[in-house]
C-alpha cells in the first residue's frame, strides 16, 4: 500500500484512489507564528530547533501506536522519515538564532490531534479517517510506504 501526500495539499491519497483530508500546518520562527519562548526540541537528541513540514521522500510506515495524549490521540502512525536541521541557540527567554550546528530530527508520522498545528507531522482532519487508515495499515499484508512530494 502506498500513501501519497504533496506538500501543501489538503489530502492524502491511498493507492492513488482514496483521499483523506489532511494538512501539515507548522508554526515556526521562520513564518512568524512561533513565539520566541516556545522552544521545541528534536526527537531524538533533544536539541532546540525551528520545526519544519514533513520531509520529502519515500518513507516506510510503521505499525500504528495507540496513544492517549490529546495531541496524538487515539493513534499515531509512525514513519522512518528524518531530516537534518539547524540546532538553534537558546537562552532562558527562548530562541536566539541558528547555531551553525546540525542535528537529525525524527518521529514524523500521521495523527489526529486537538491542535490544528503540528511539529511537522501530517494531521489527519477527521478522527474517523484516522481510524480507517489505522485499520487499513493493520490489515495490510505488505509494507506500507508514504511518499511525500
Amino acid at each position: 500500500m502506498t500513501l501519497r501526500w504533496v506538500k501543501g495539499s489538503a489530502y492524502l491519497t491511498i493507492d492513488g484512489t482514496v483521499k483523506i483530508d489532511c494538512w501539515c500546518d507548522v508554526r515556526t520562527i521562520a513564518n512568524g507564528r512561533r513565539k520566541r519562548h516556545e522552544v521545541v526540541y528534536t526527537i531524538p537528541g533533544k536539541q532546540p530547533y525551528d520545526p519544519v513540514t514533513f520531509p520529502k521522500g519515500k518513507w516506510k510506515v510503521g505499525k500504528p501506536k495507540k496513544r492517549e495524549t490529546p495531541y496524538l490521540s487515539p493513534w499515531f502512525i509512525p514513519t522512518d522519515a528524518w531530516i537534518e536541521l539547524d540546532i538553534w541557540d537558546v537562552d532562558k527567554s527562548g530562541y536566539l538564532g541558528p547555531s551553525g550546528l546540525k542535528v537529525i530530527d525524527r518521529d514524523y508520522g500521521l495523527h489526529f490531534s486537538t491542535s490544528p498545528t503540528t511539529l511537522g507531522c501530517i494531521r489527519i482532519a477527521k478522527e474517523q479517517d484516522l481510524l480507517a487508515l489505522v485499520k487499513m495499515i493493520q490489515e495490510c499484508k505488505e509494507d506500507v510506504f508514504l511518499e511525500v512530494l
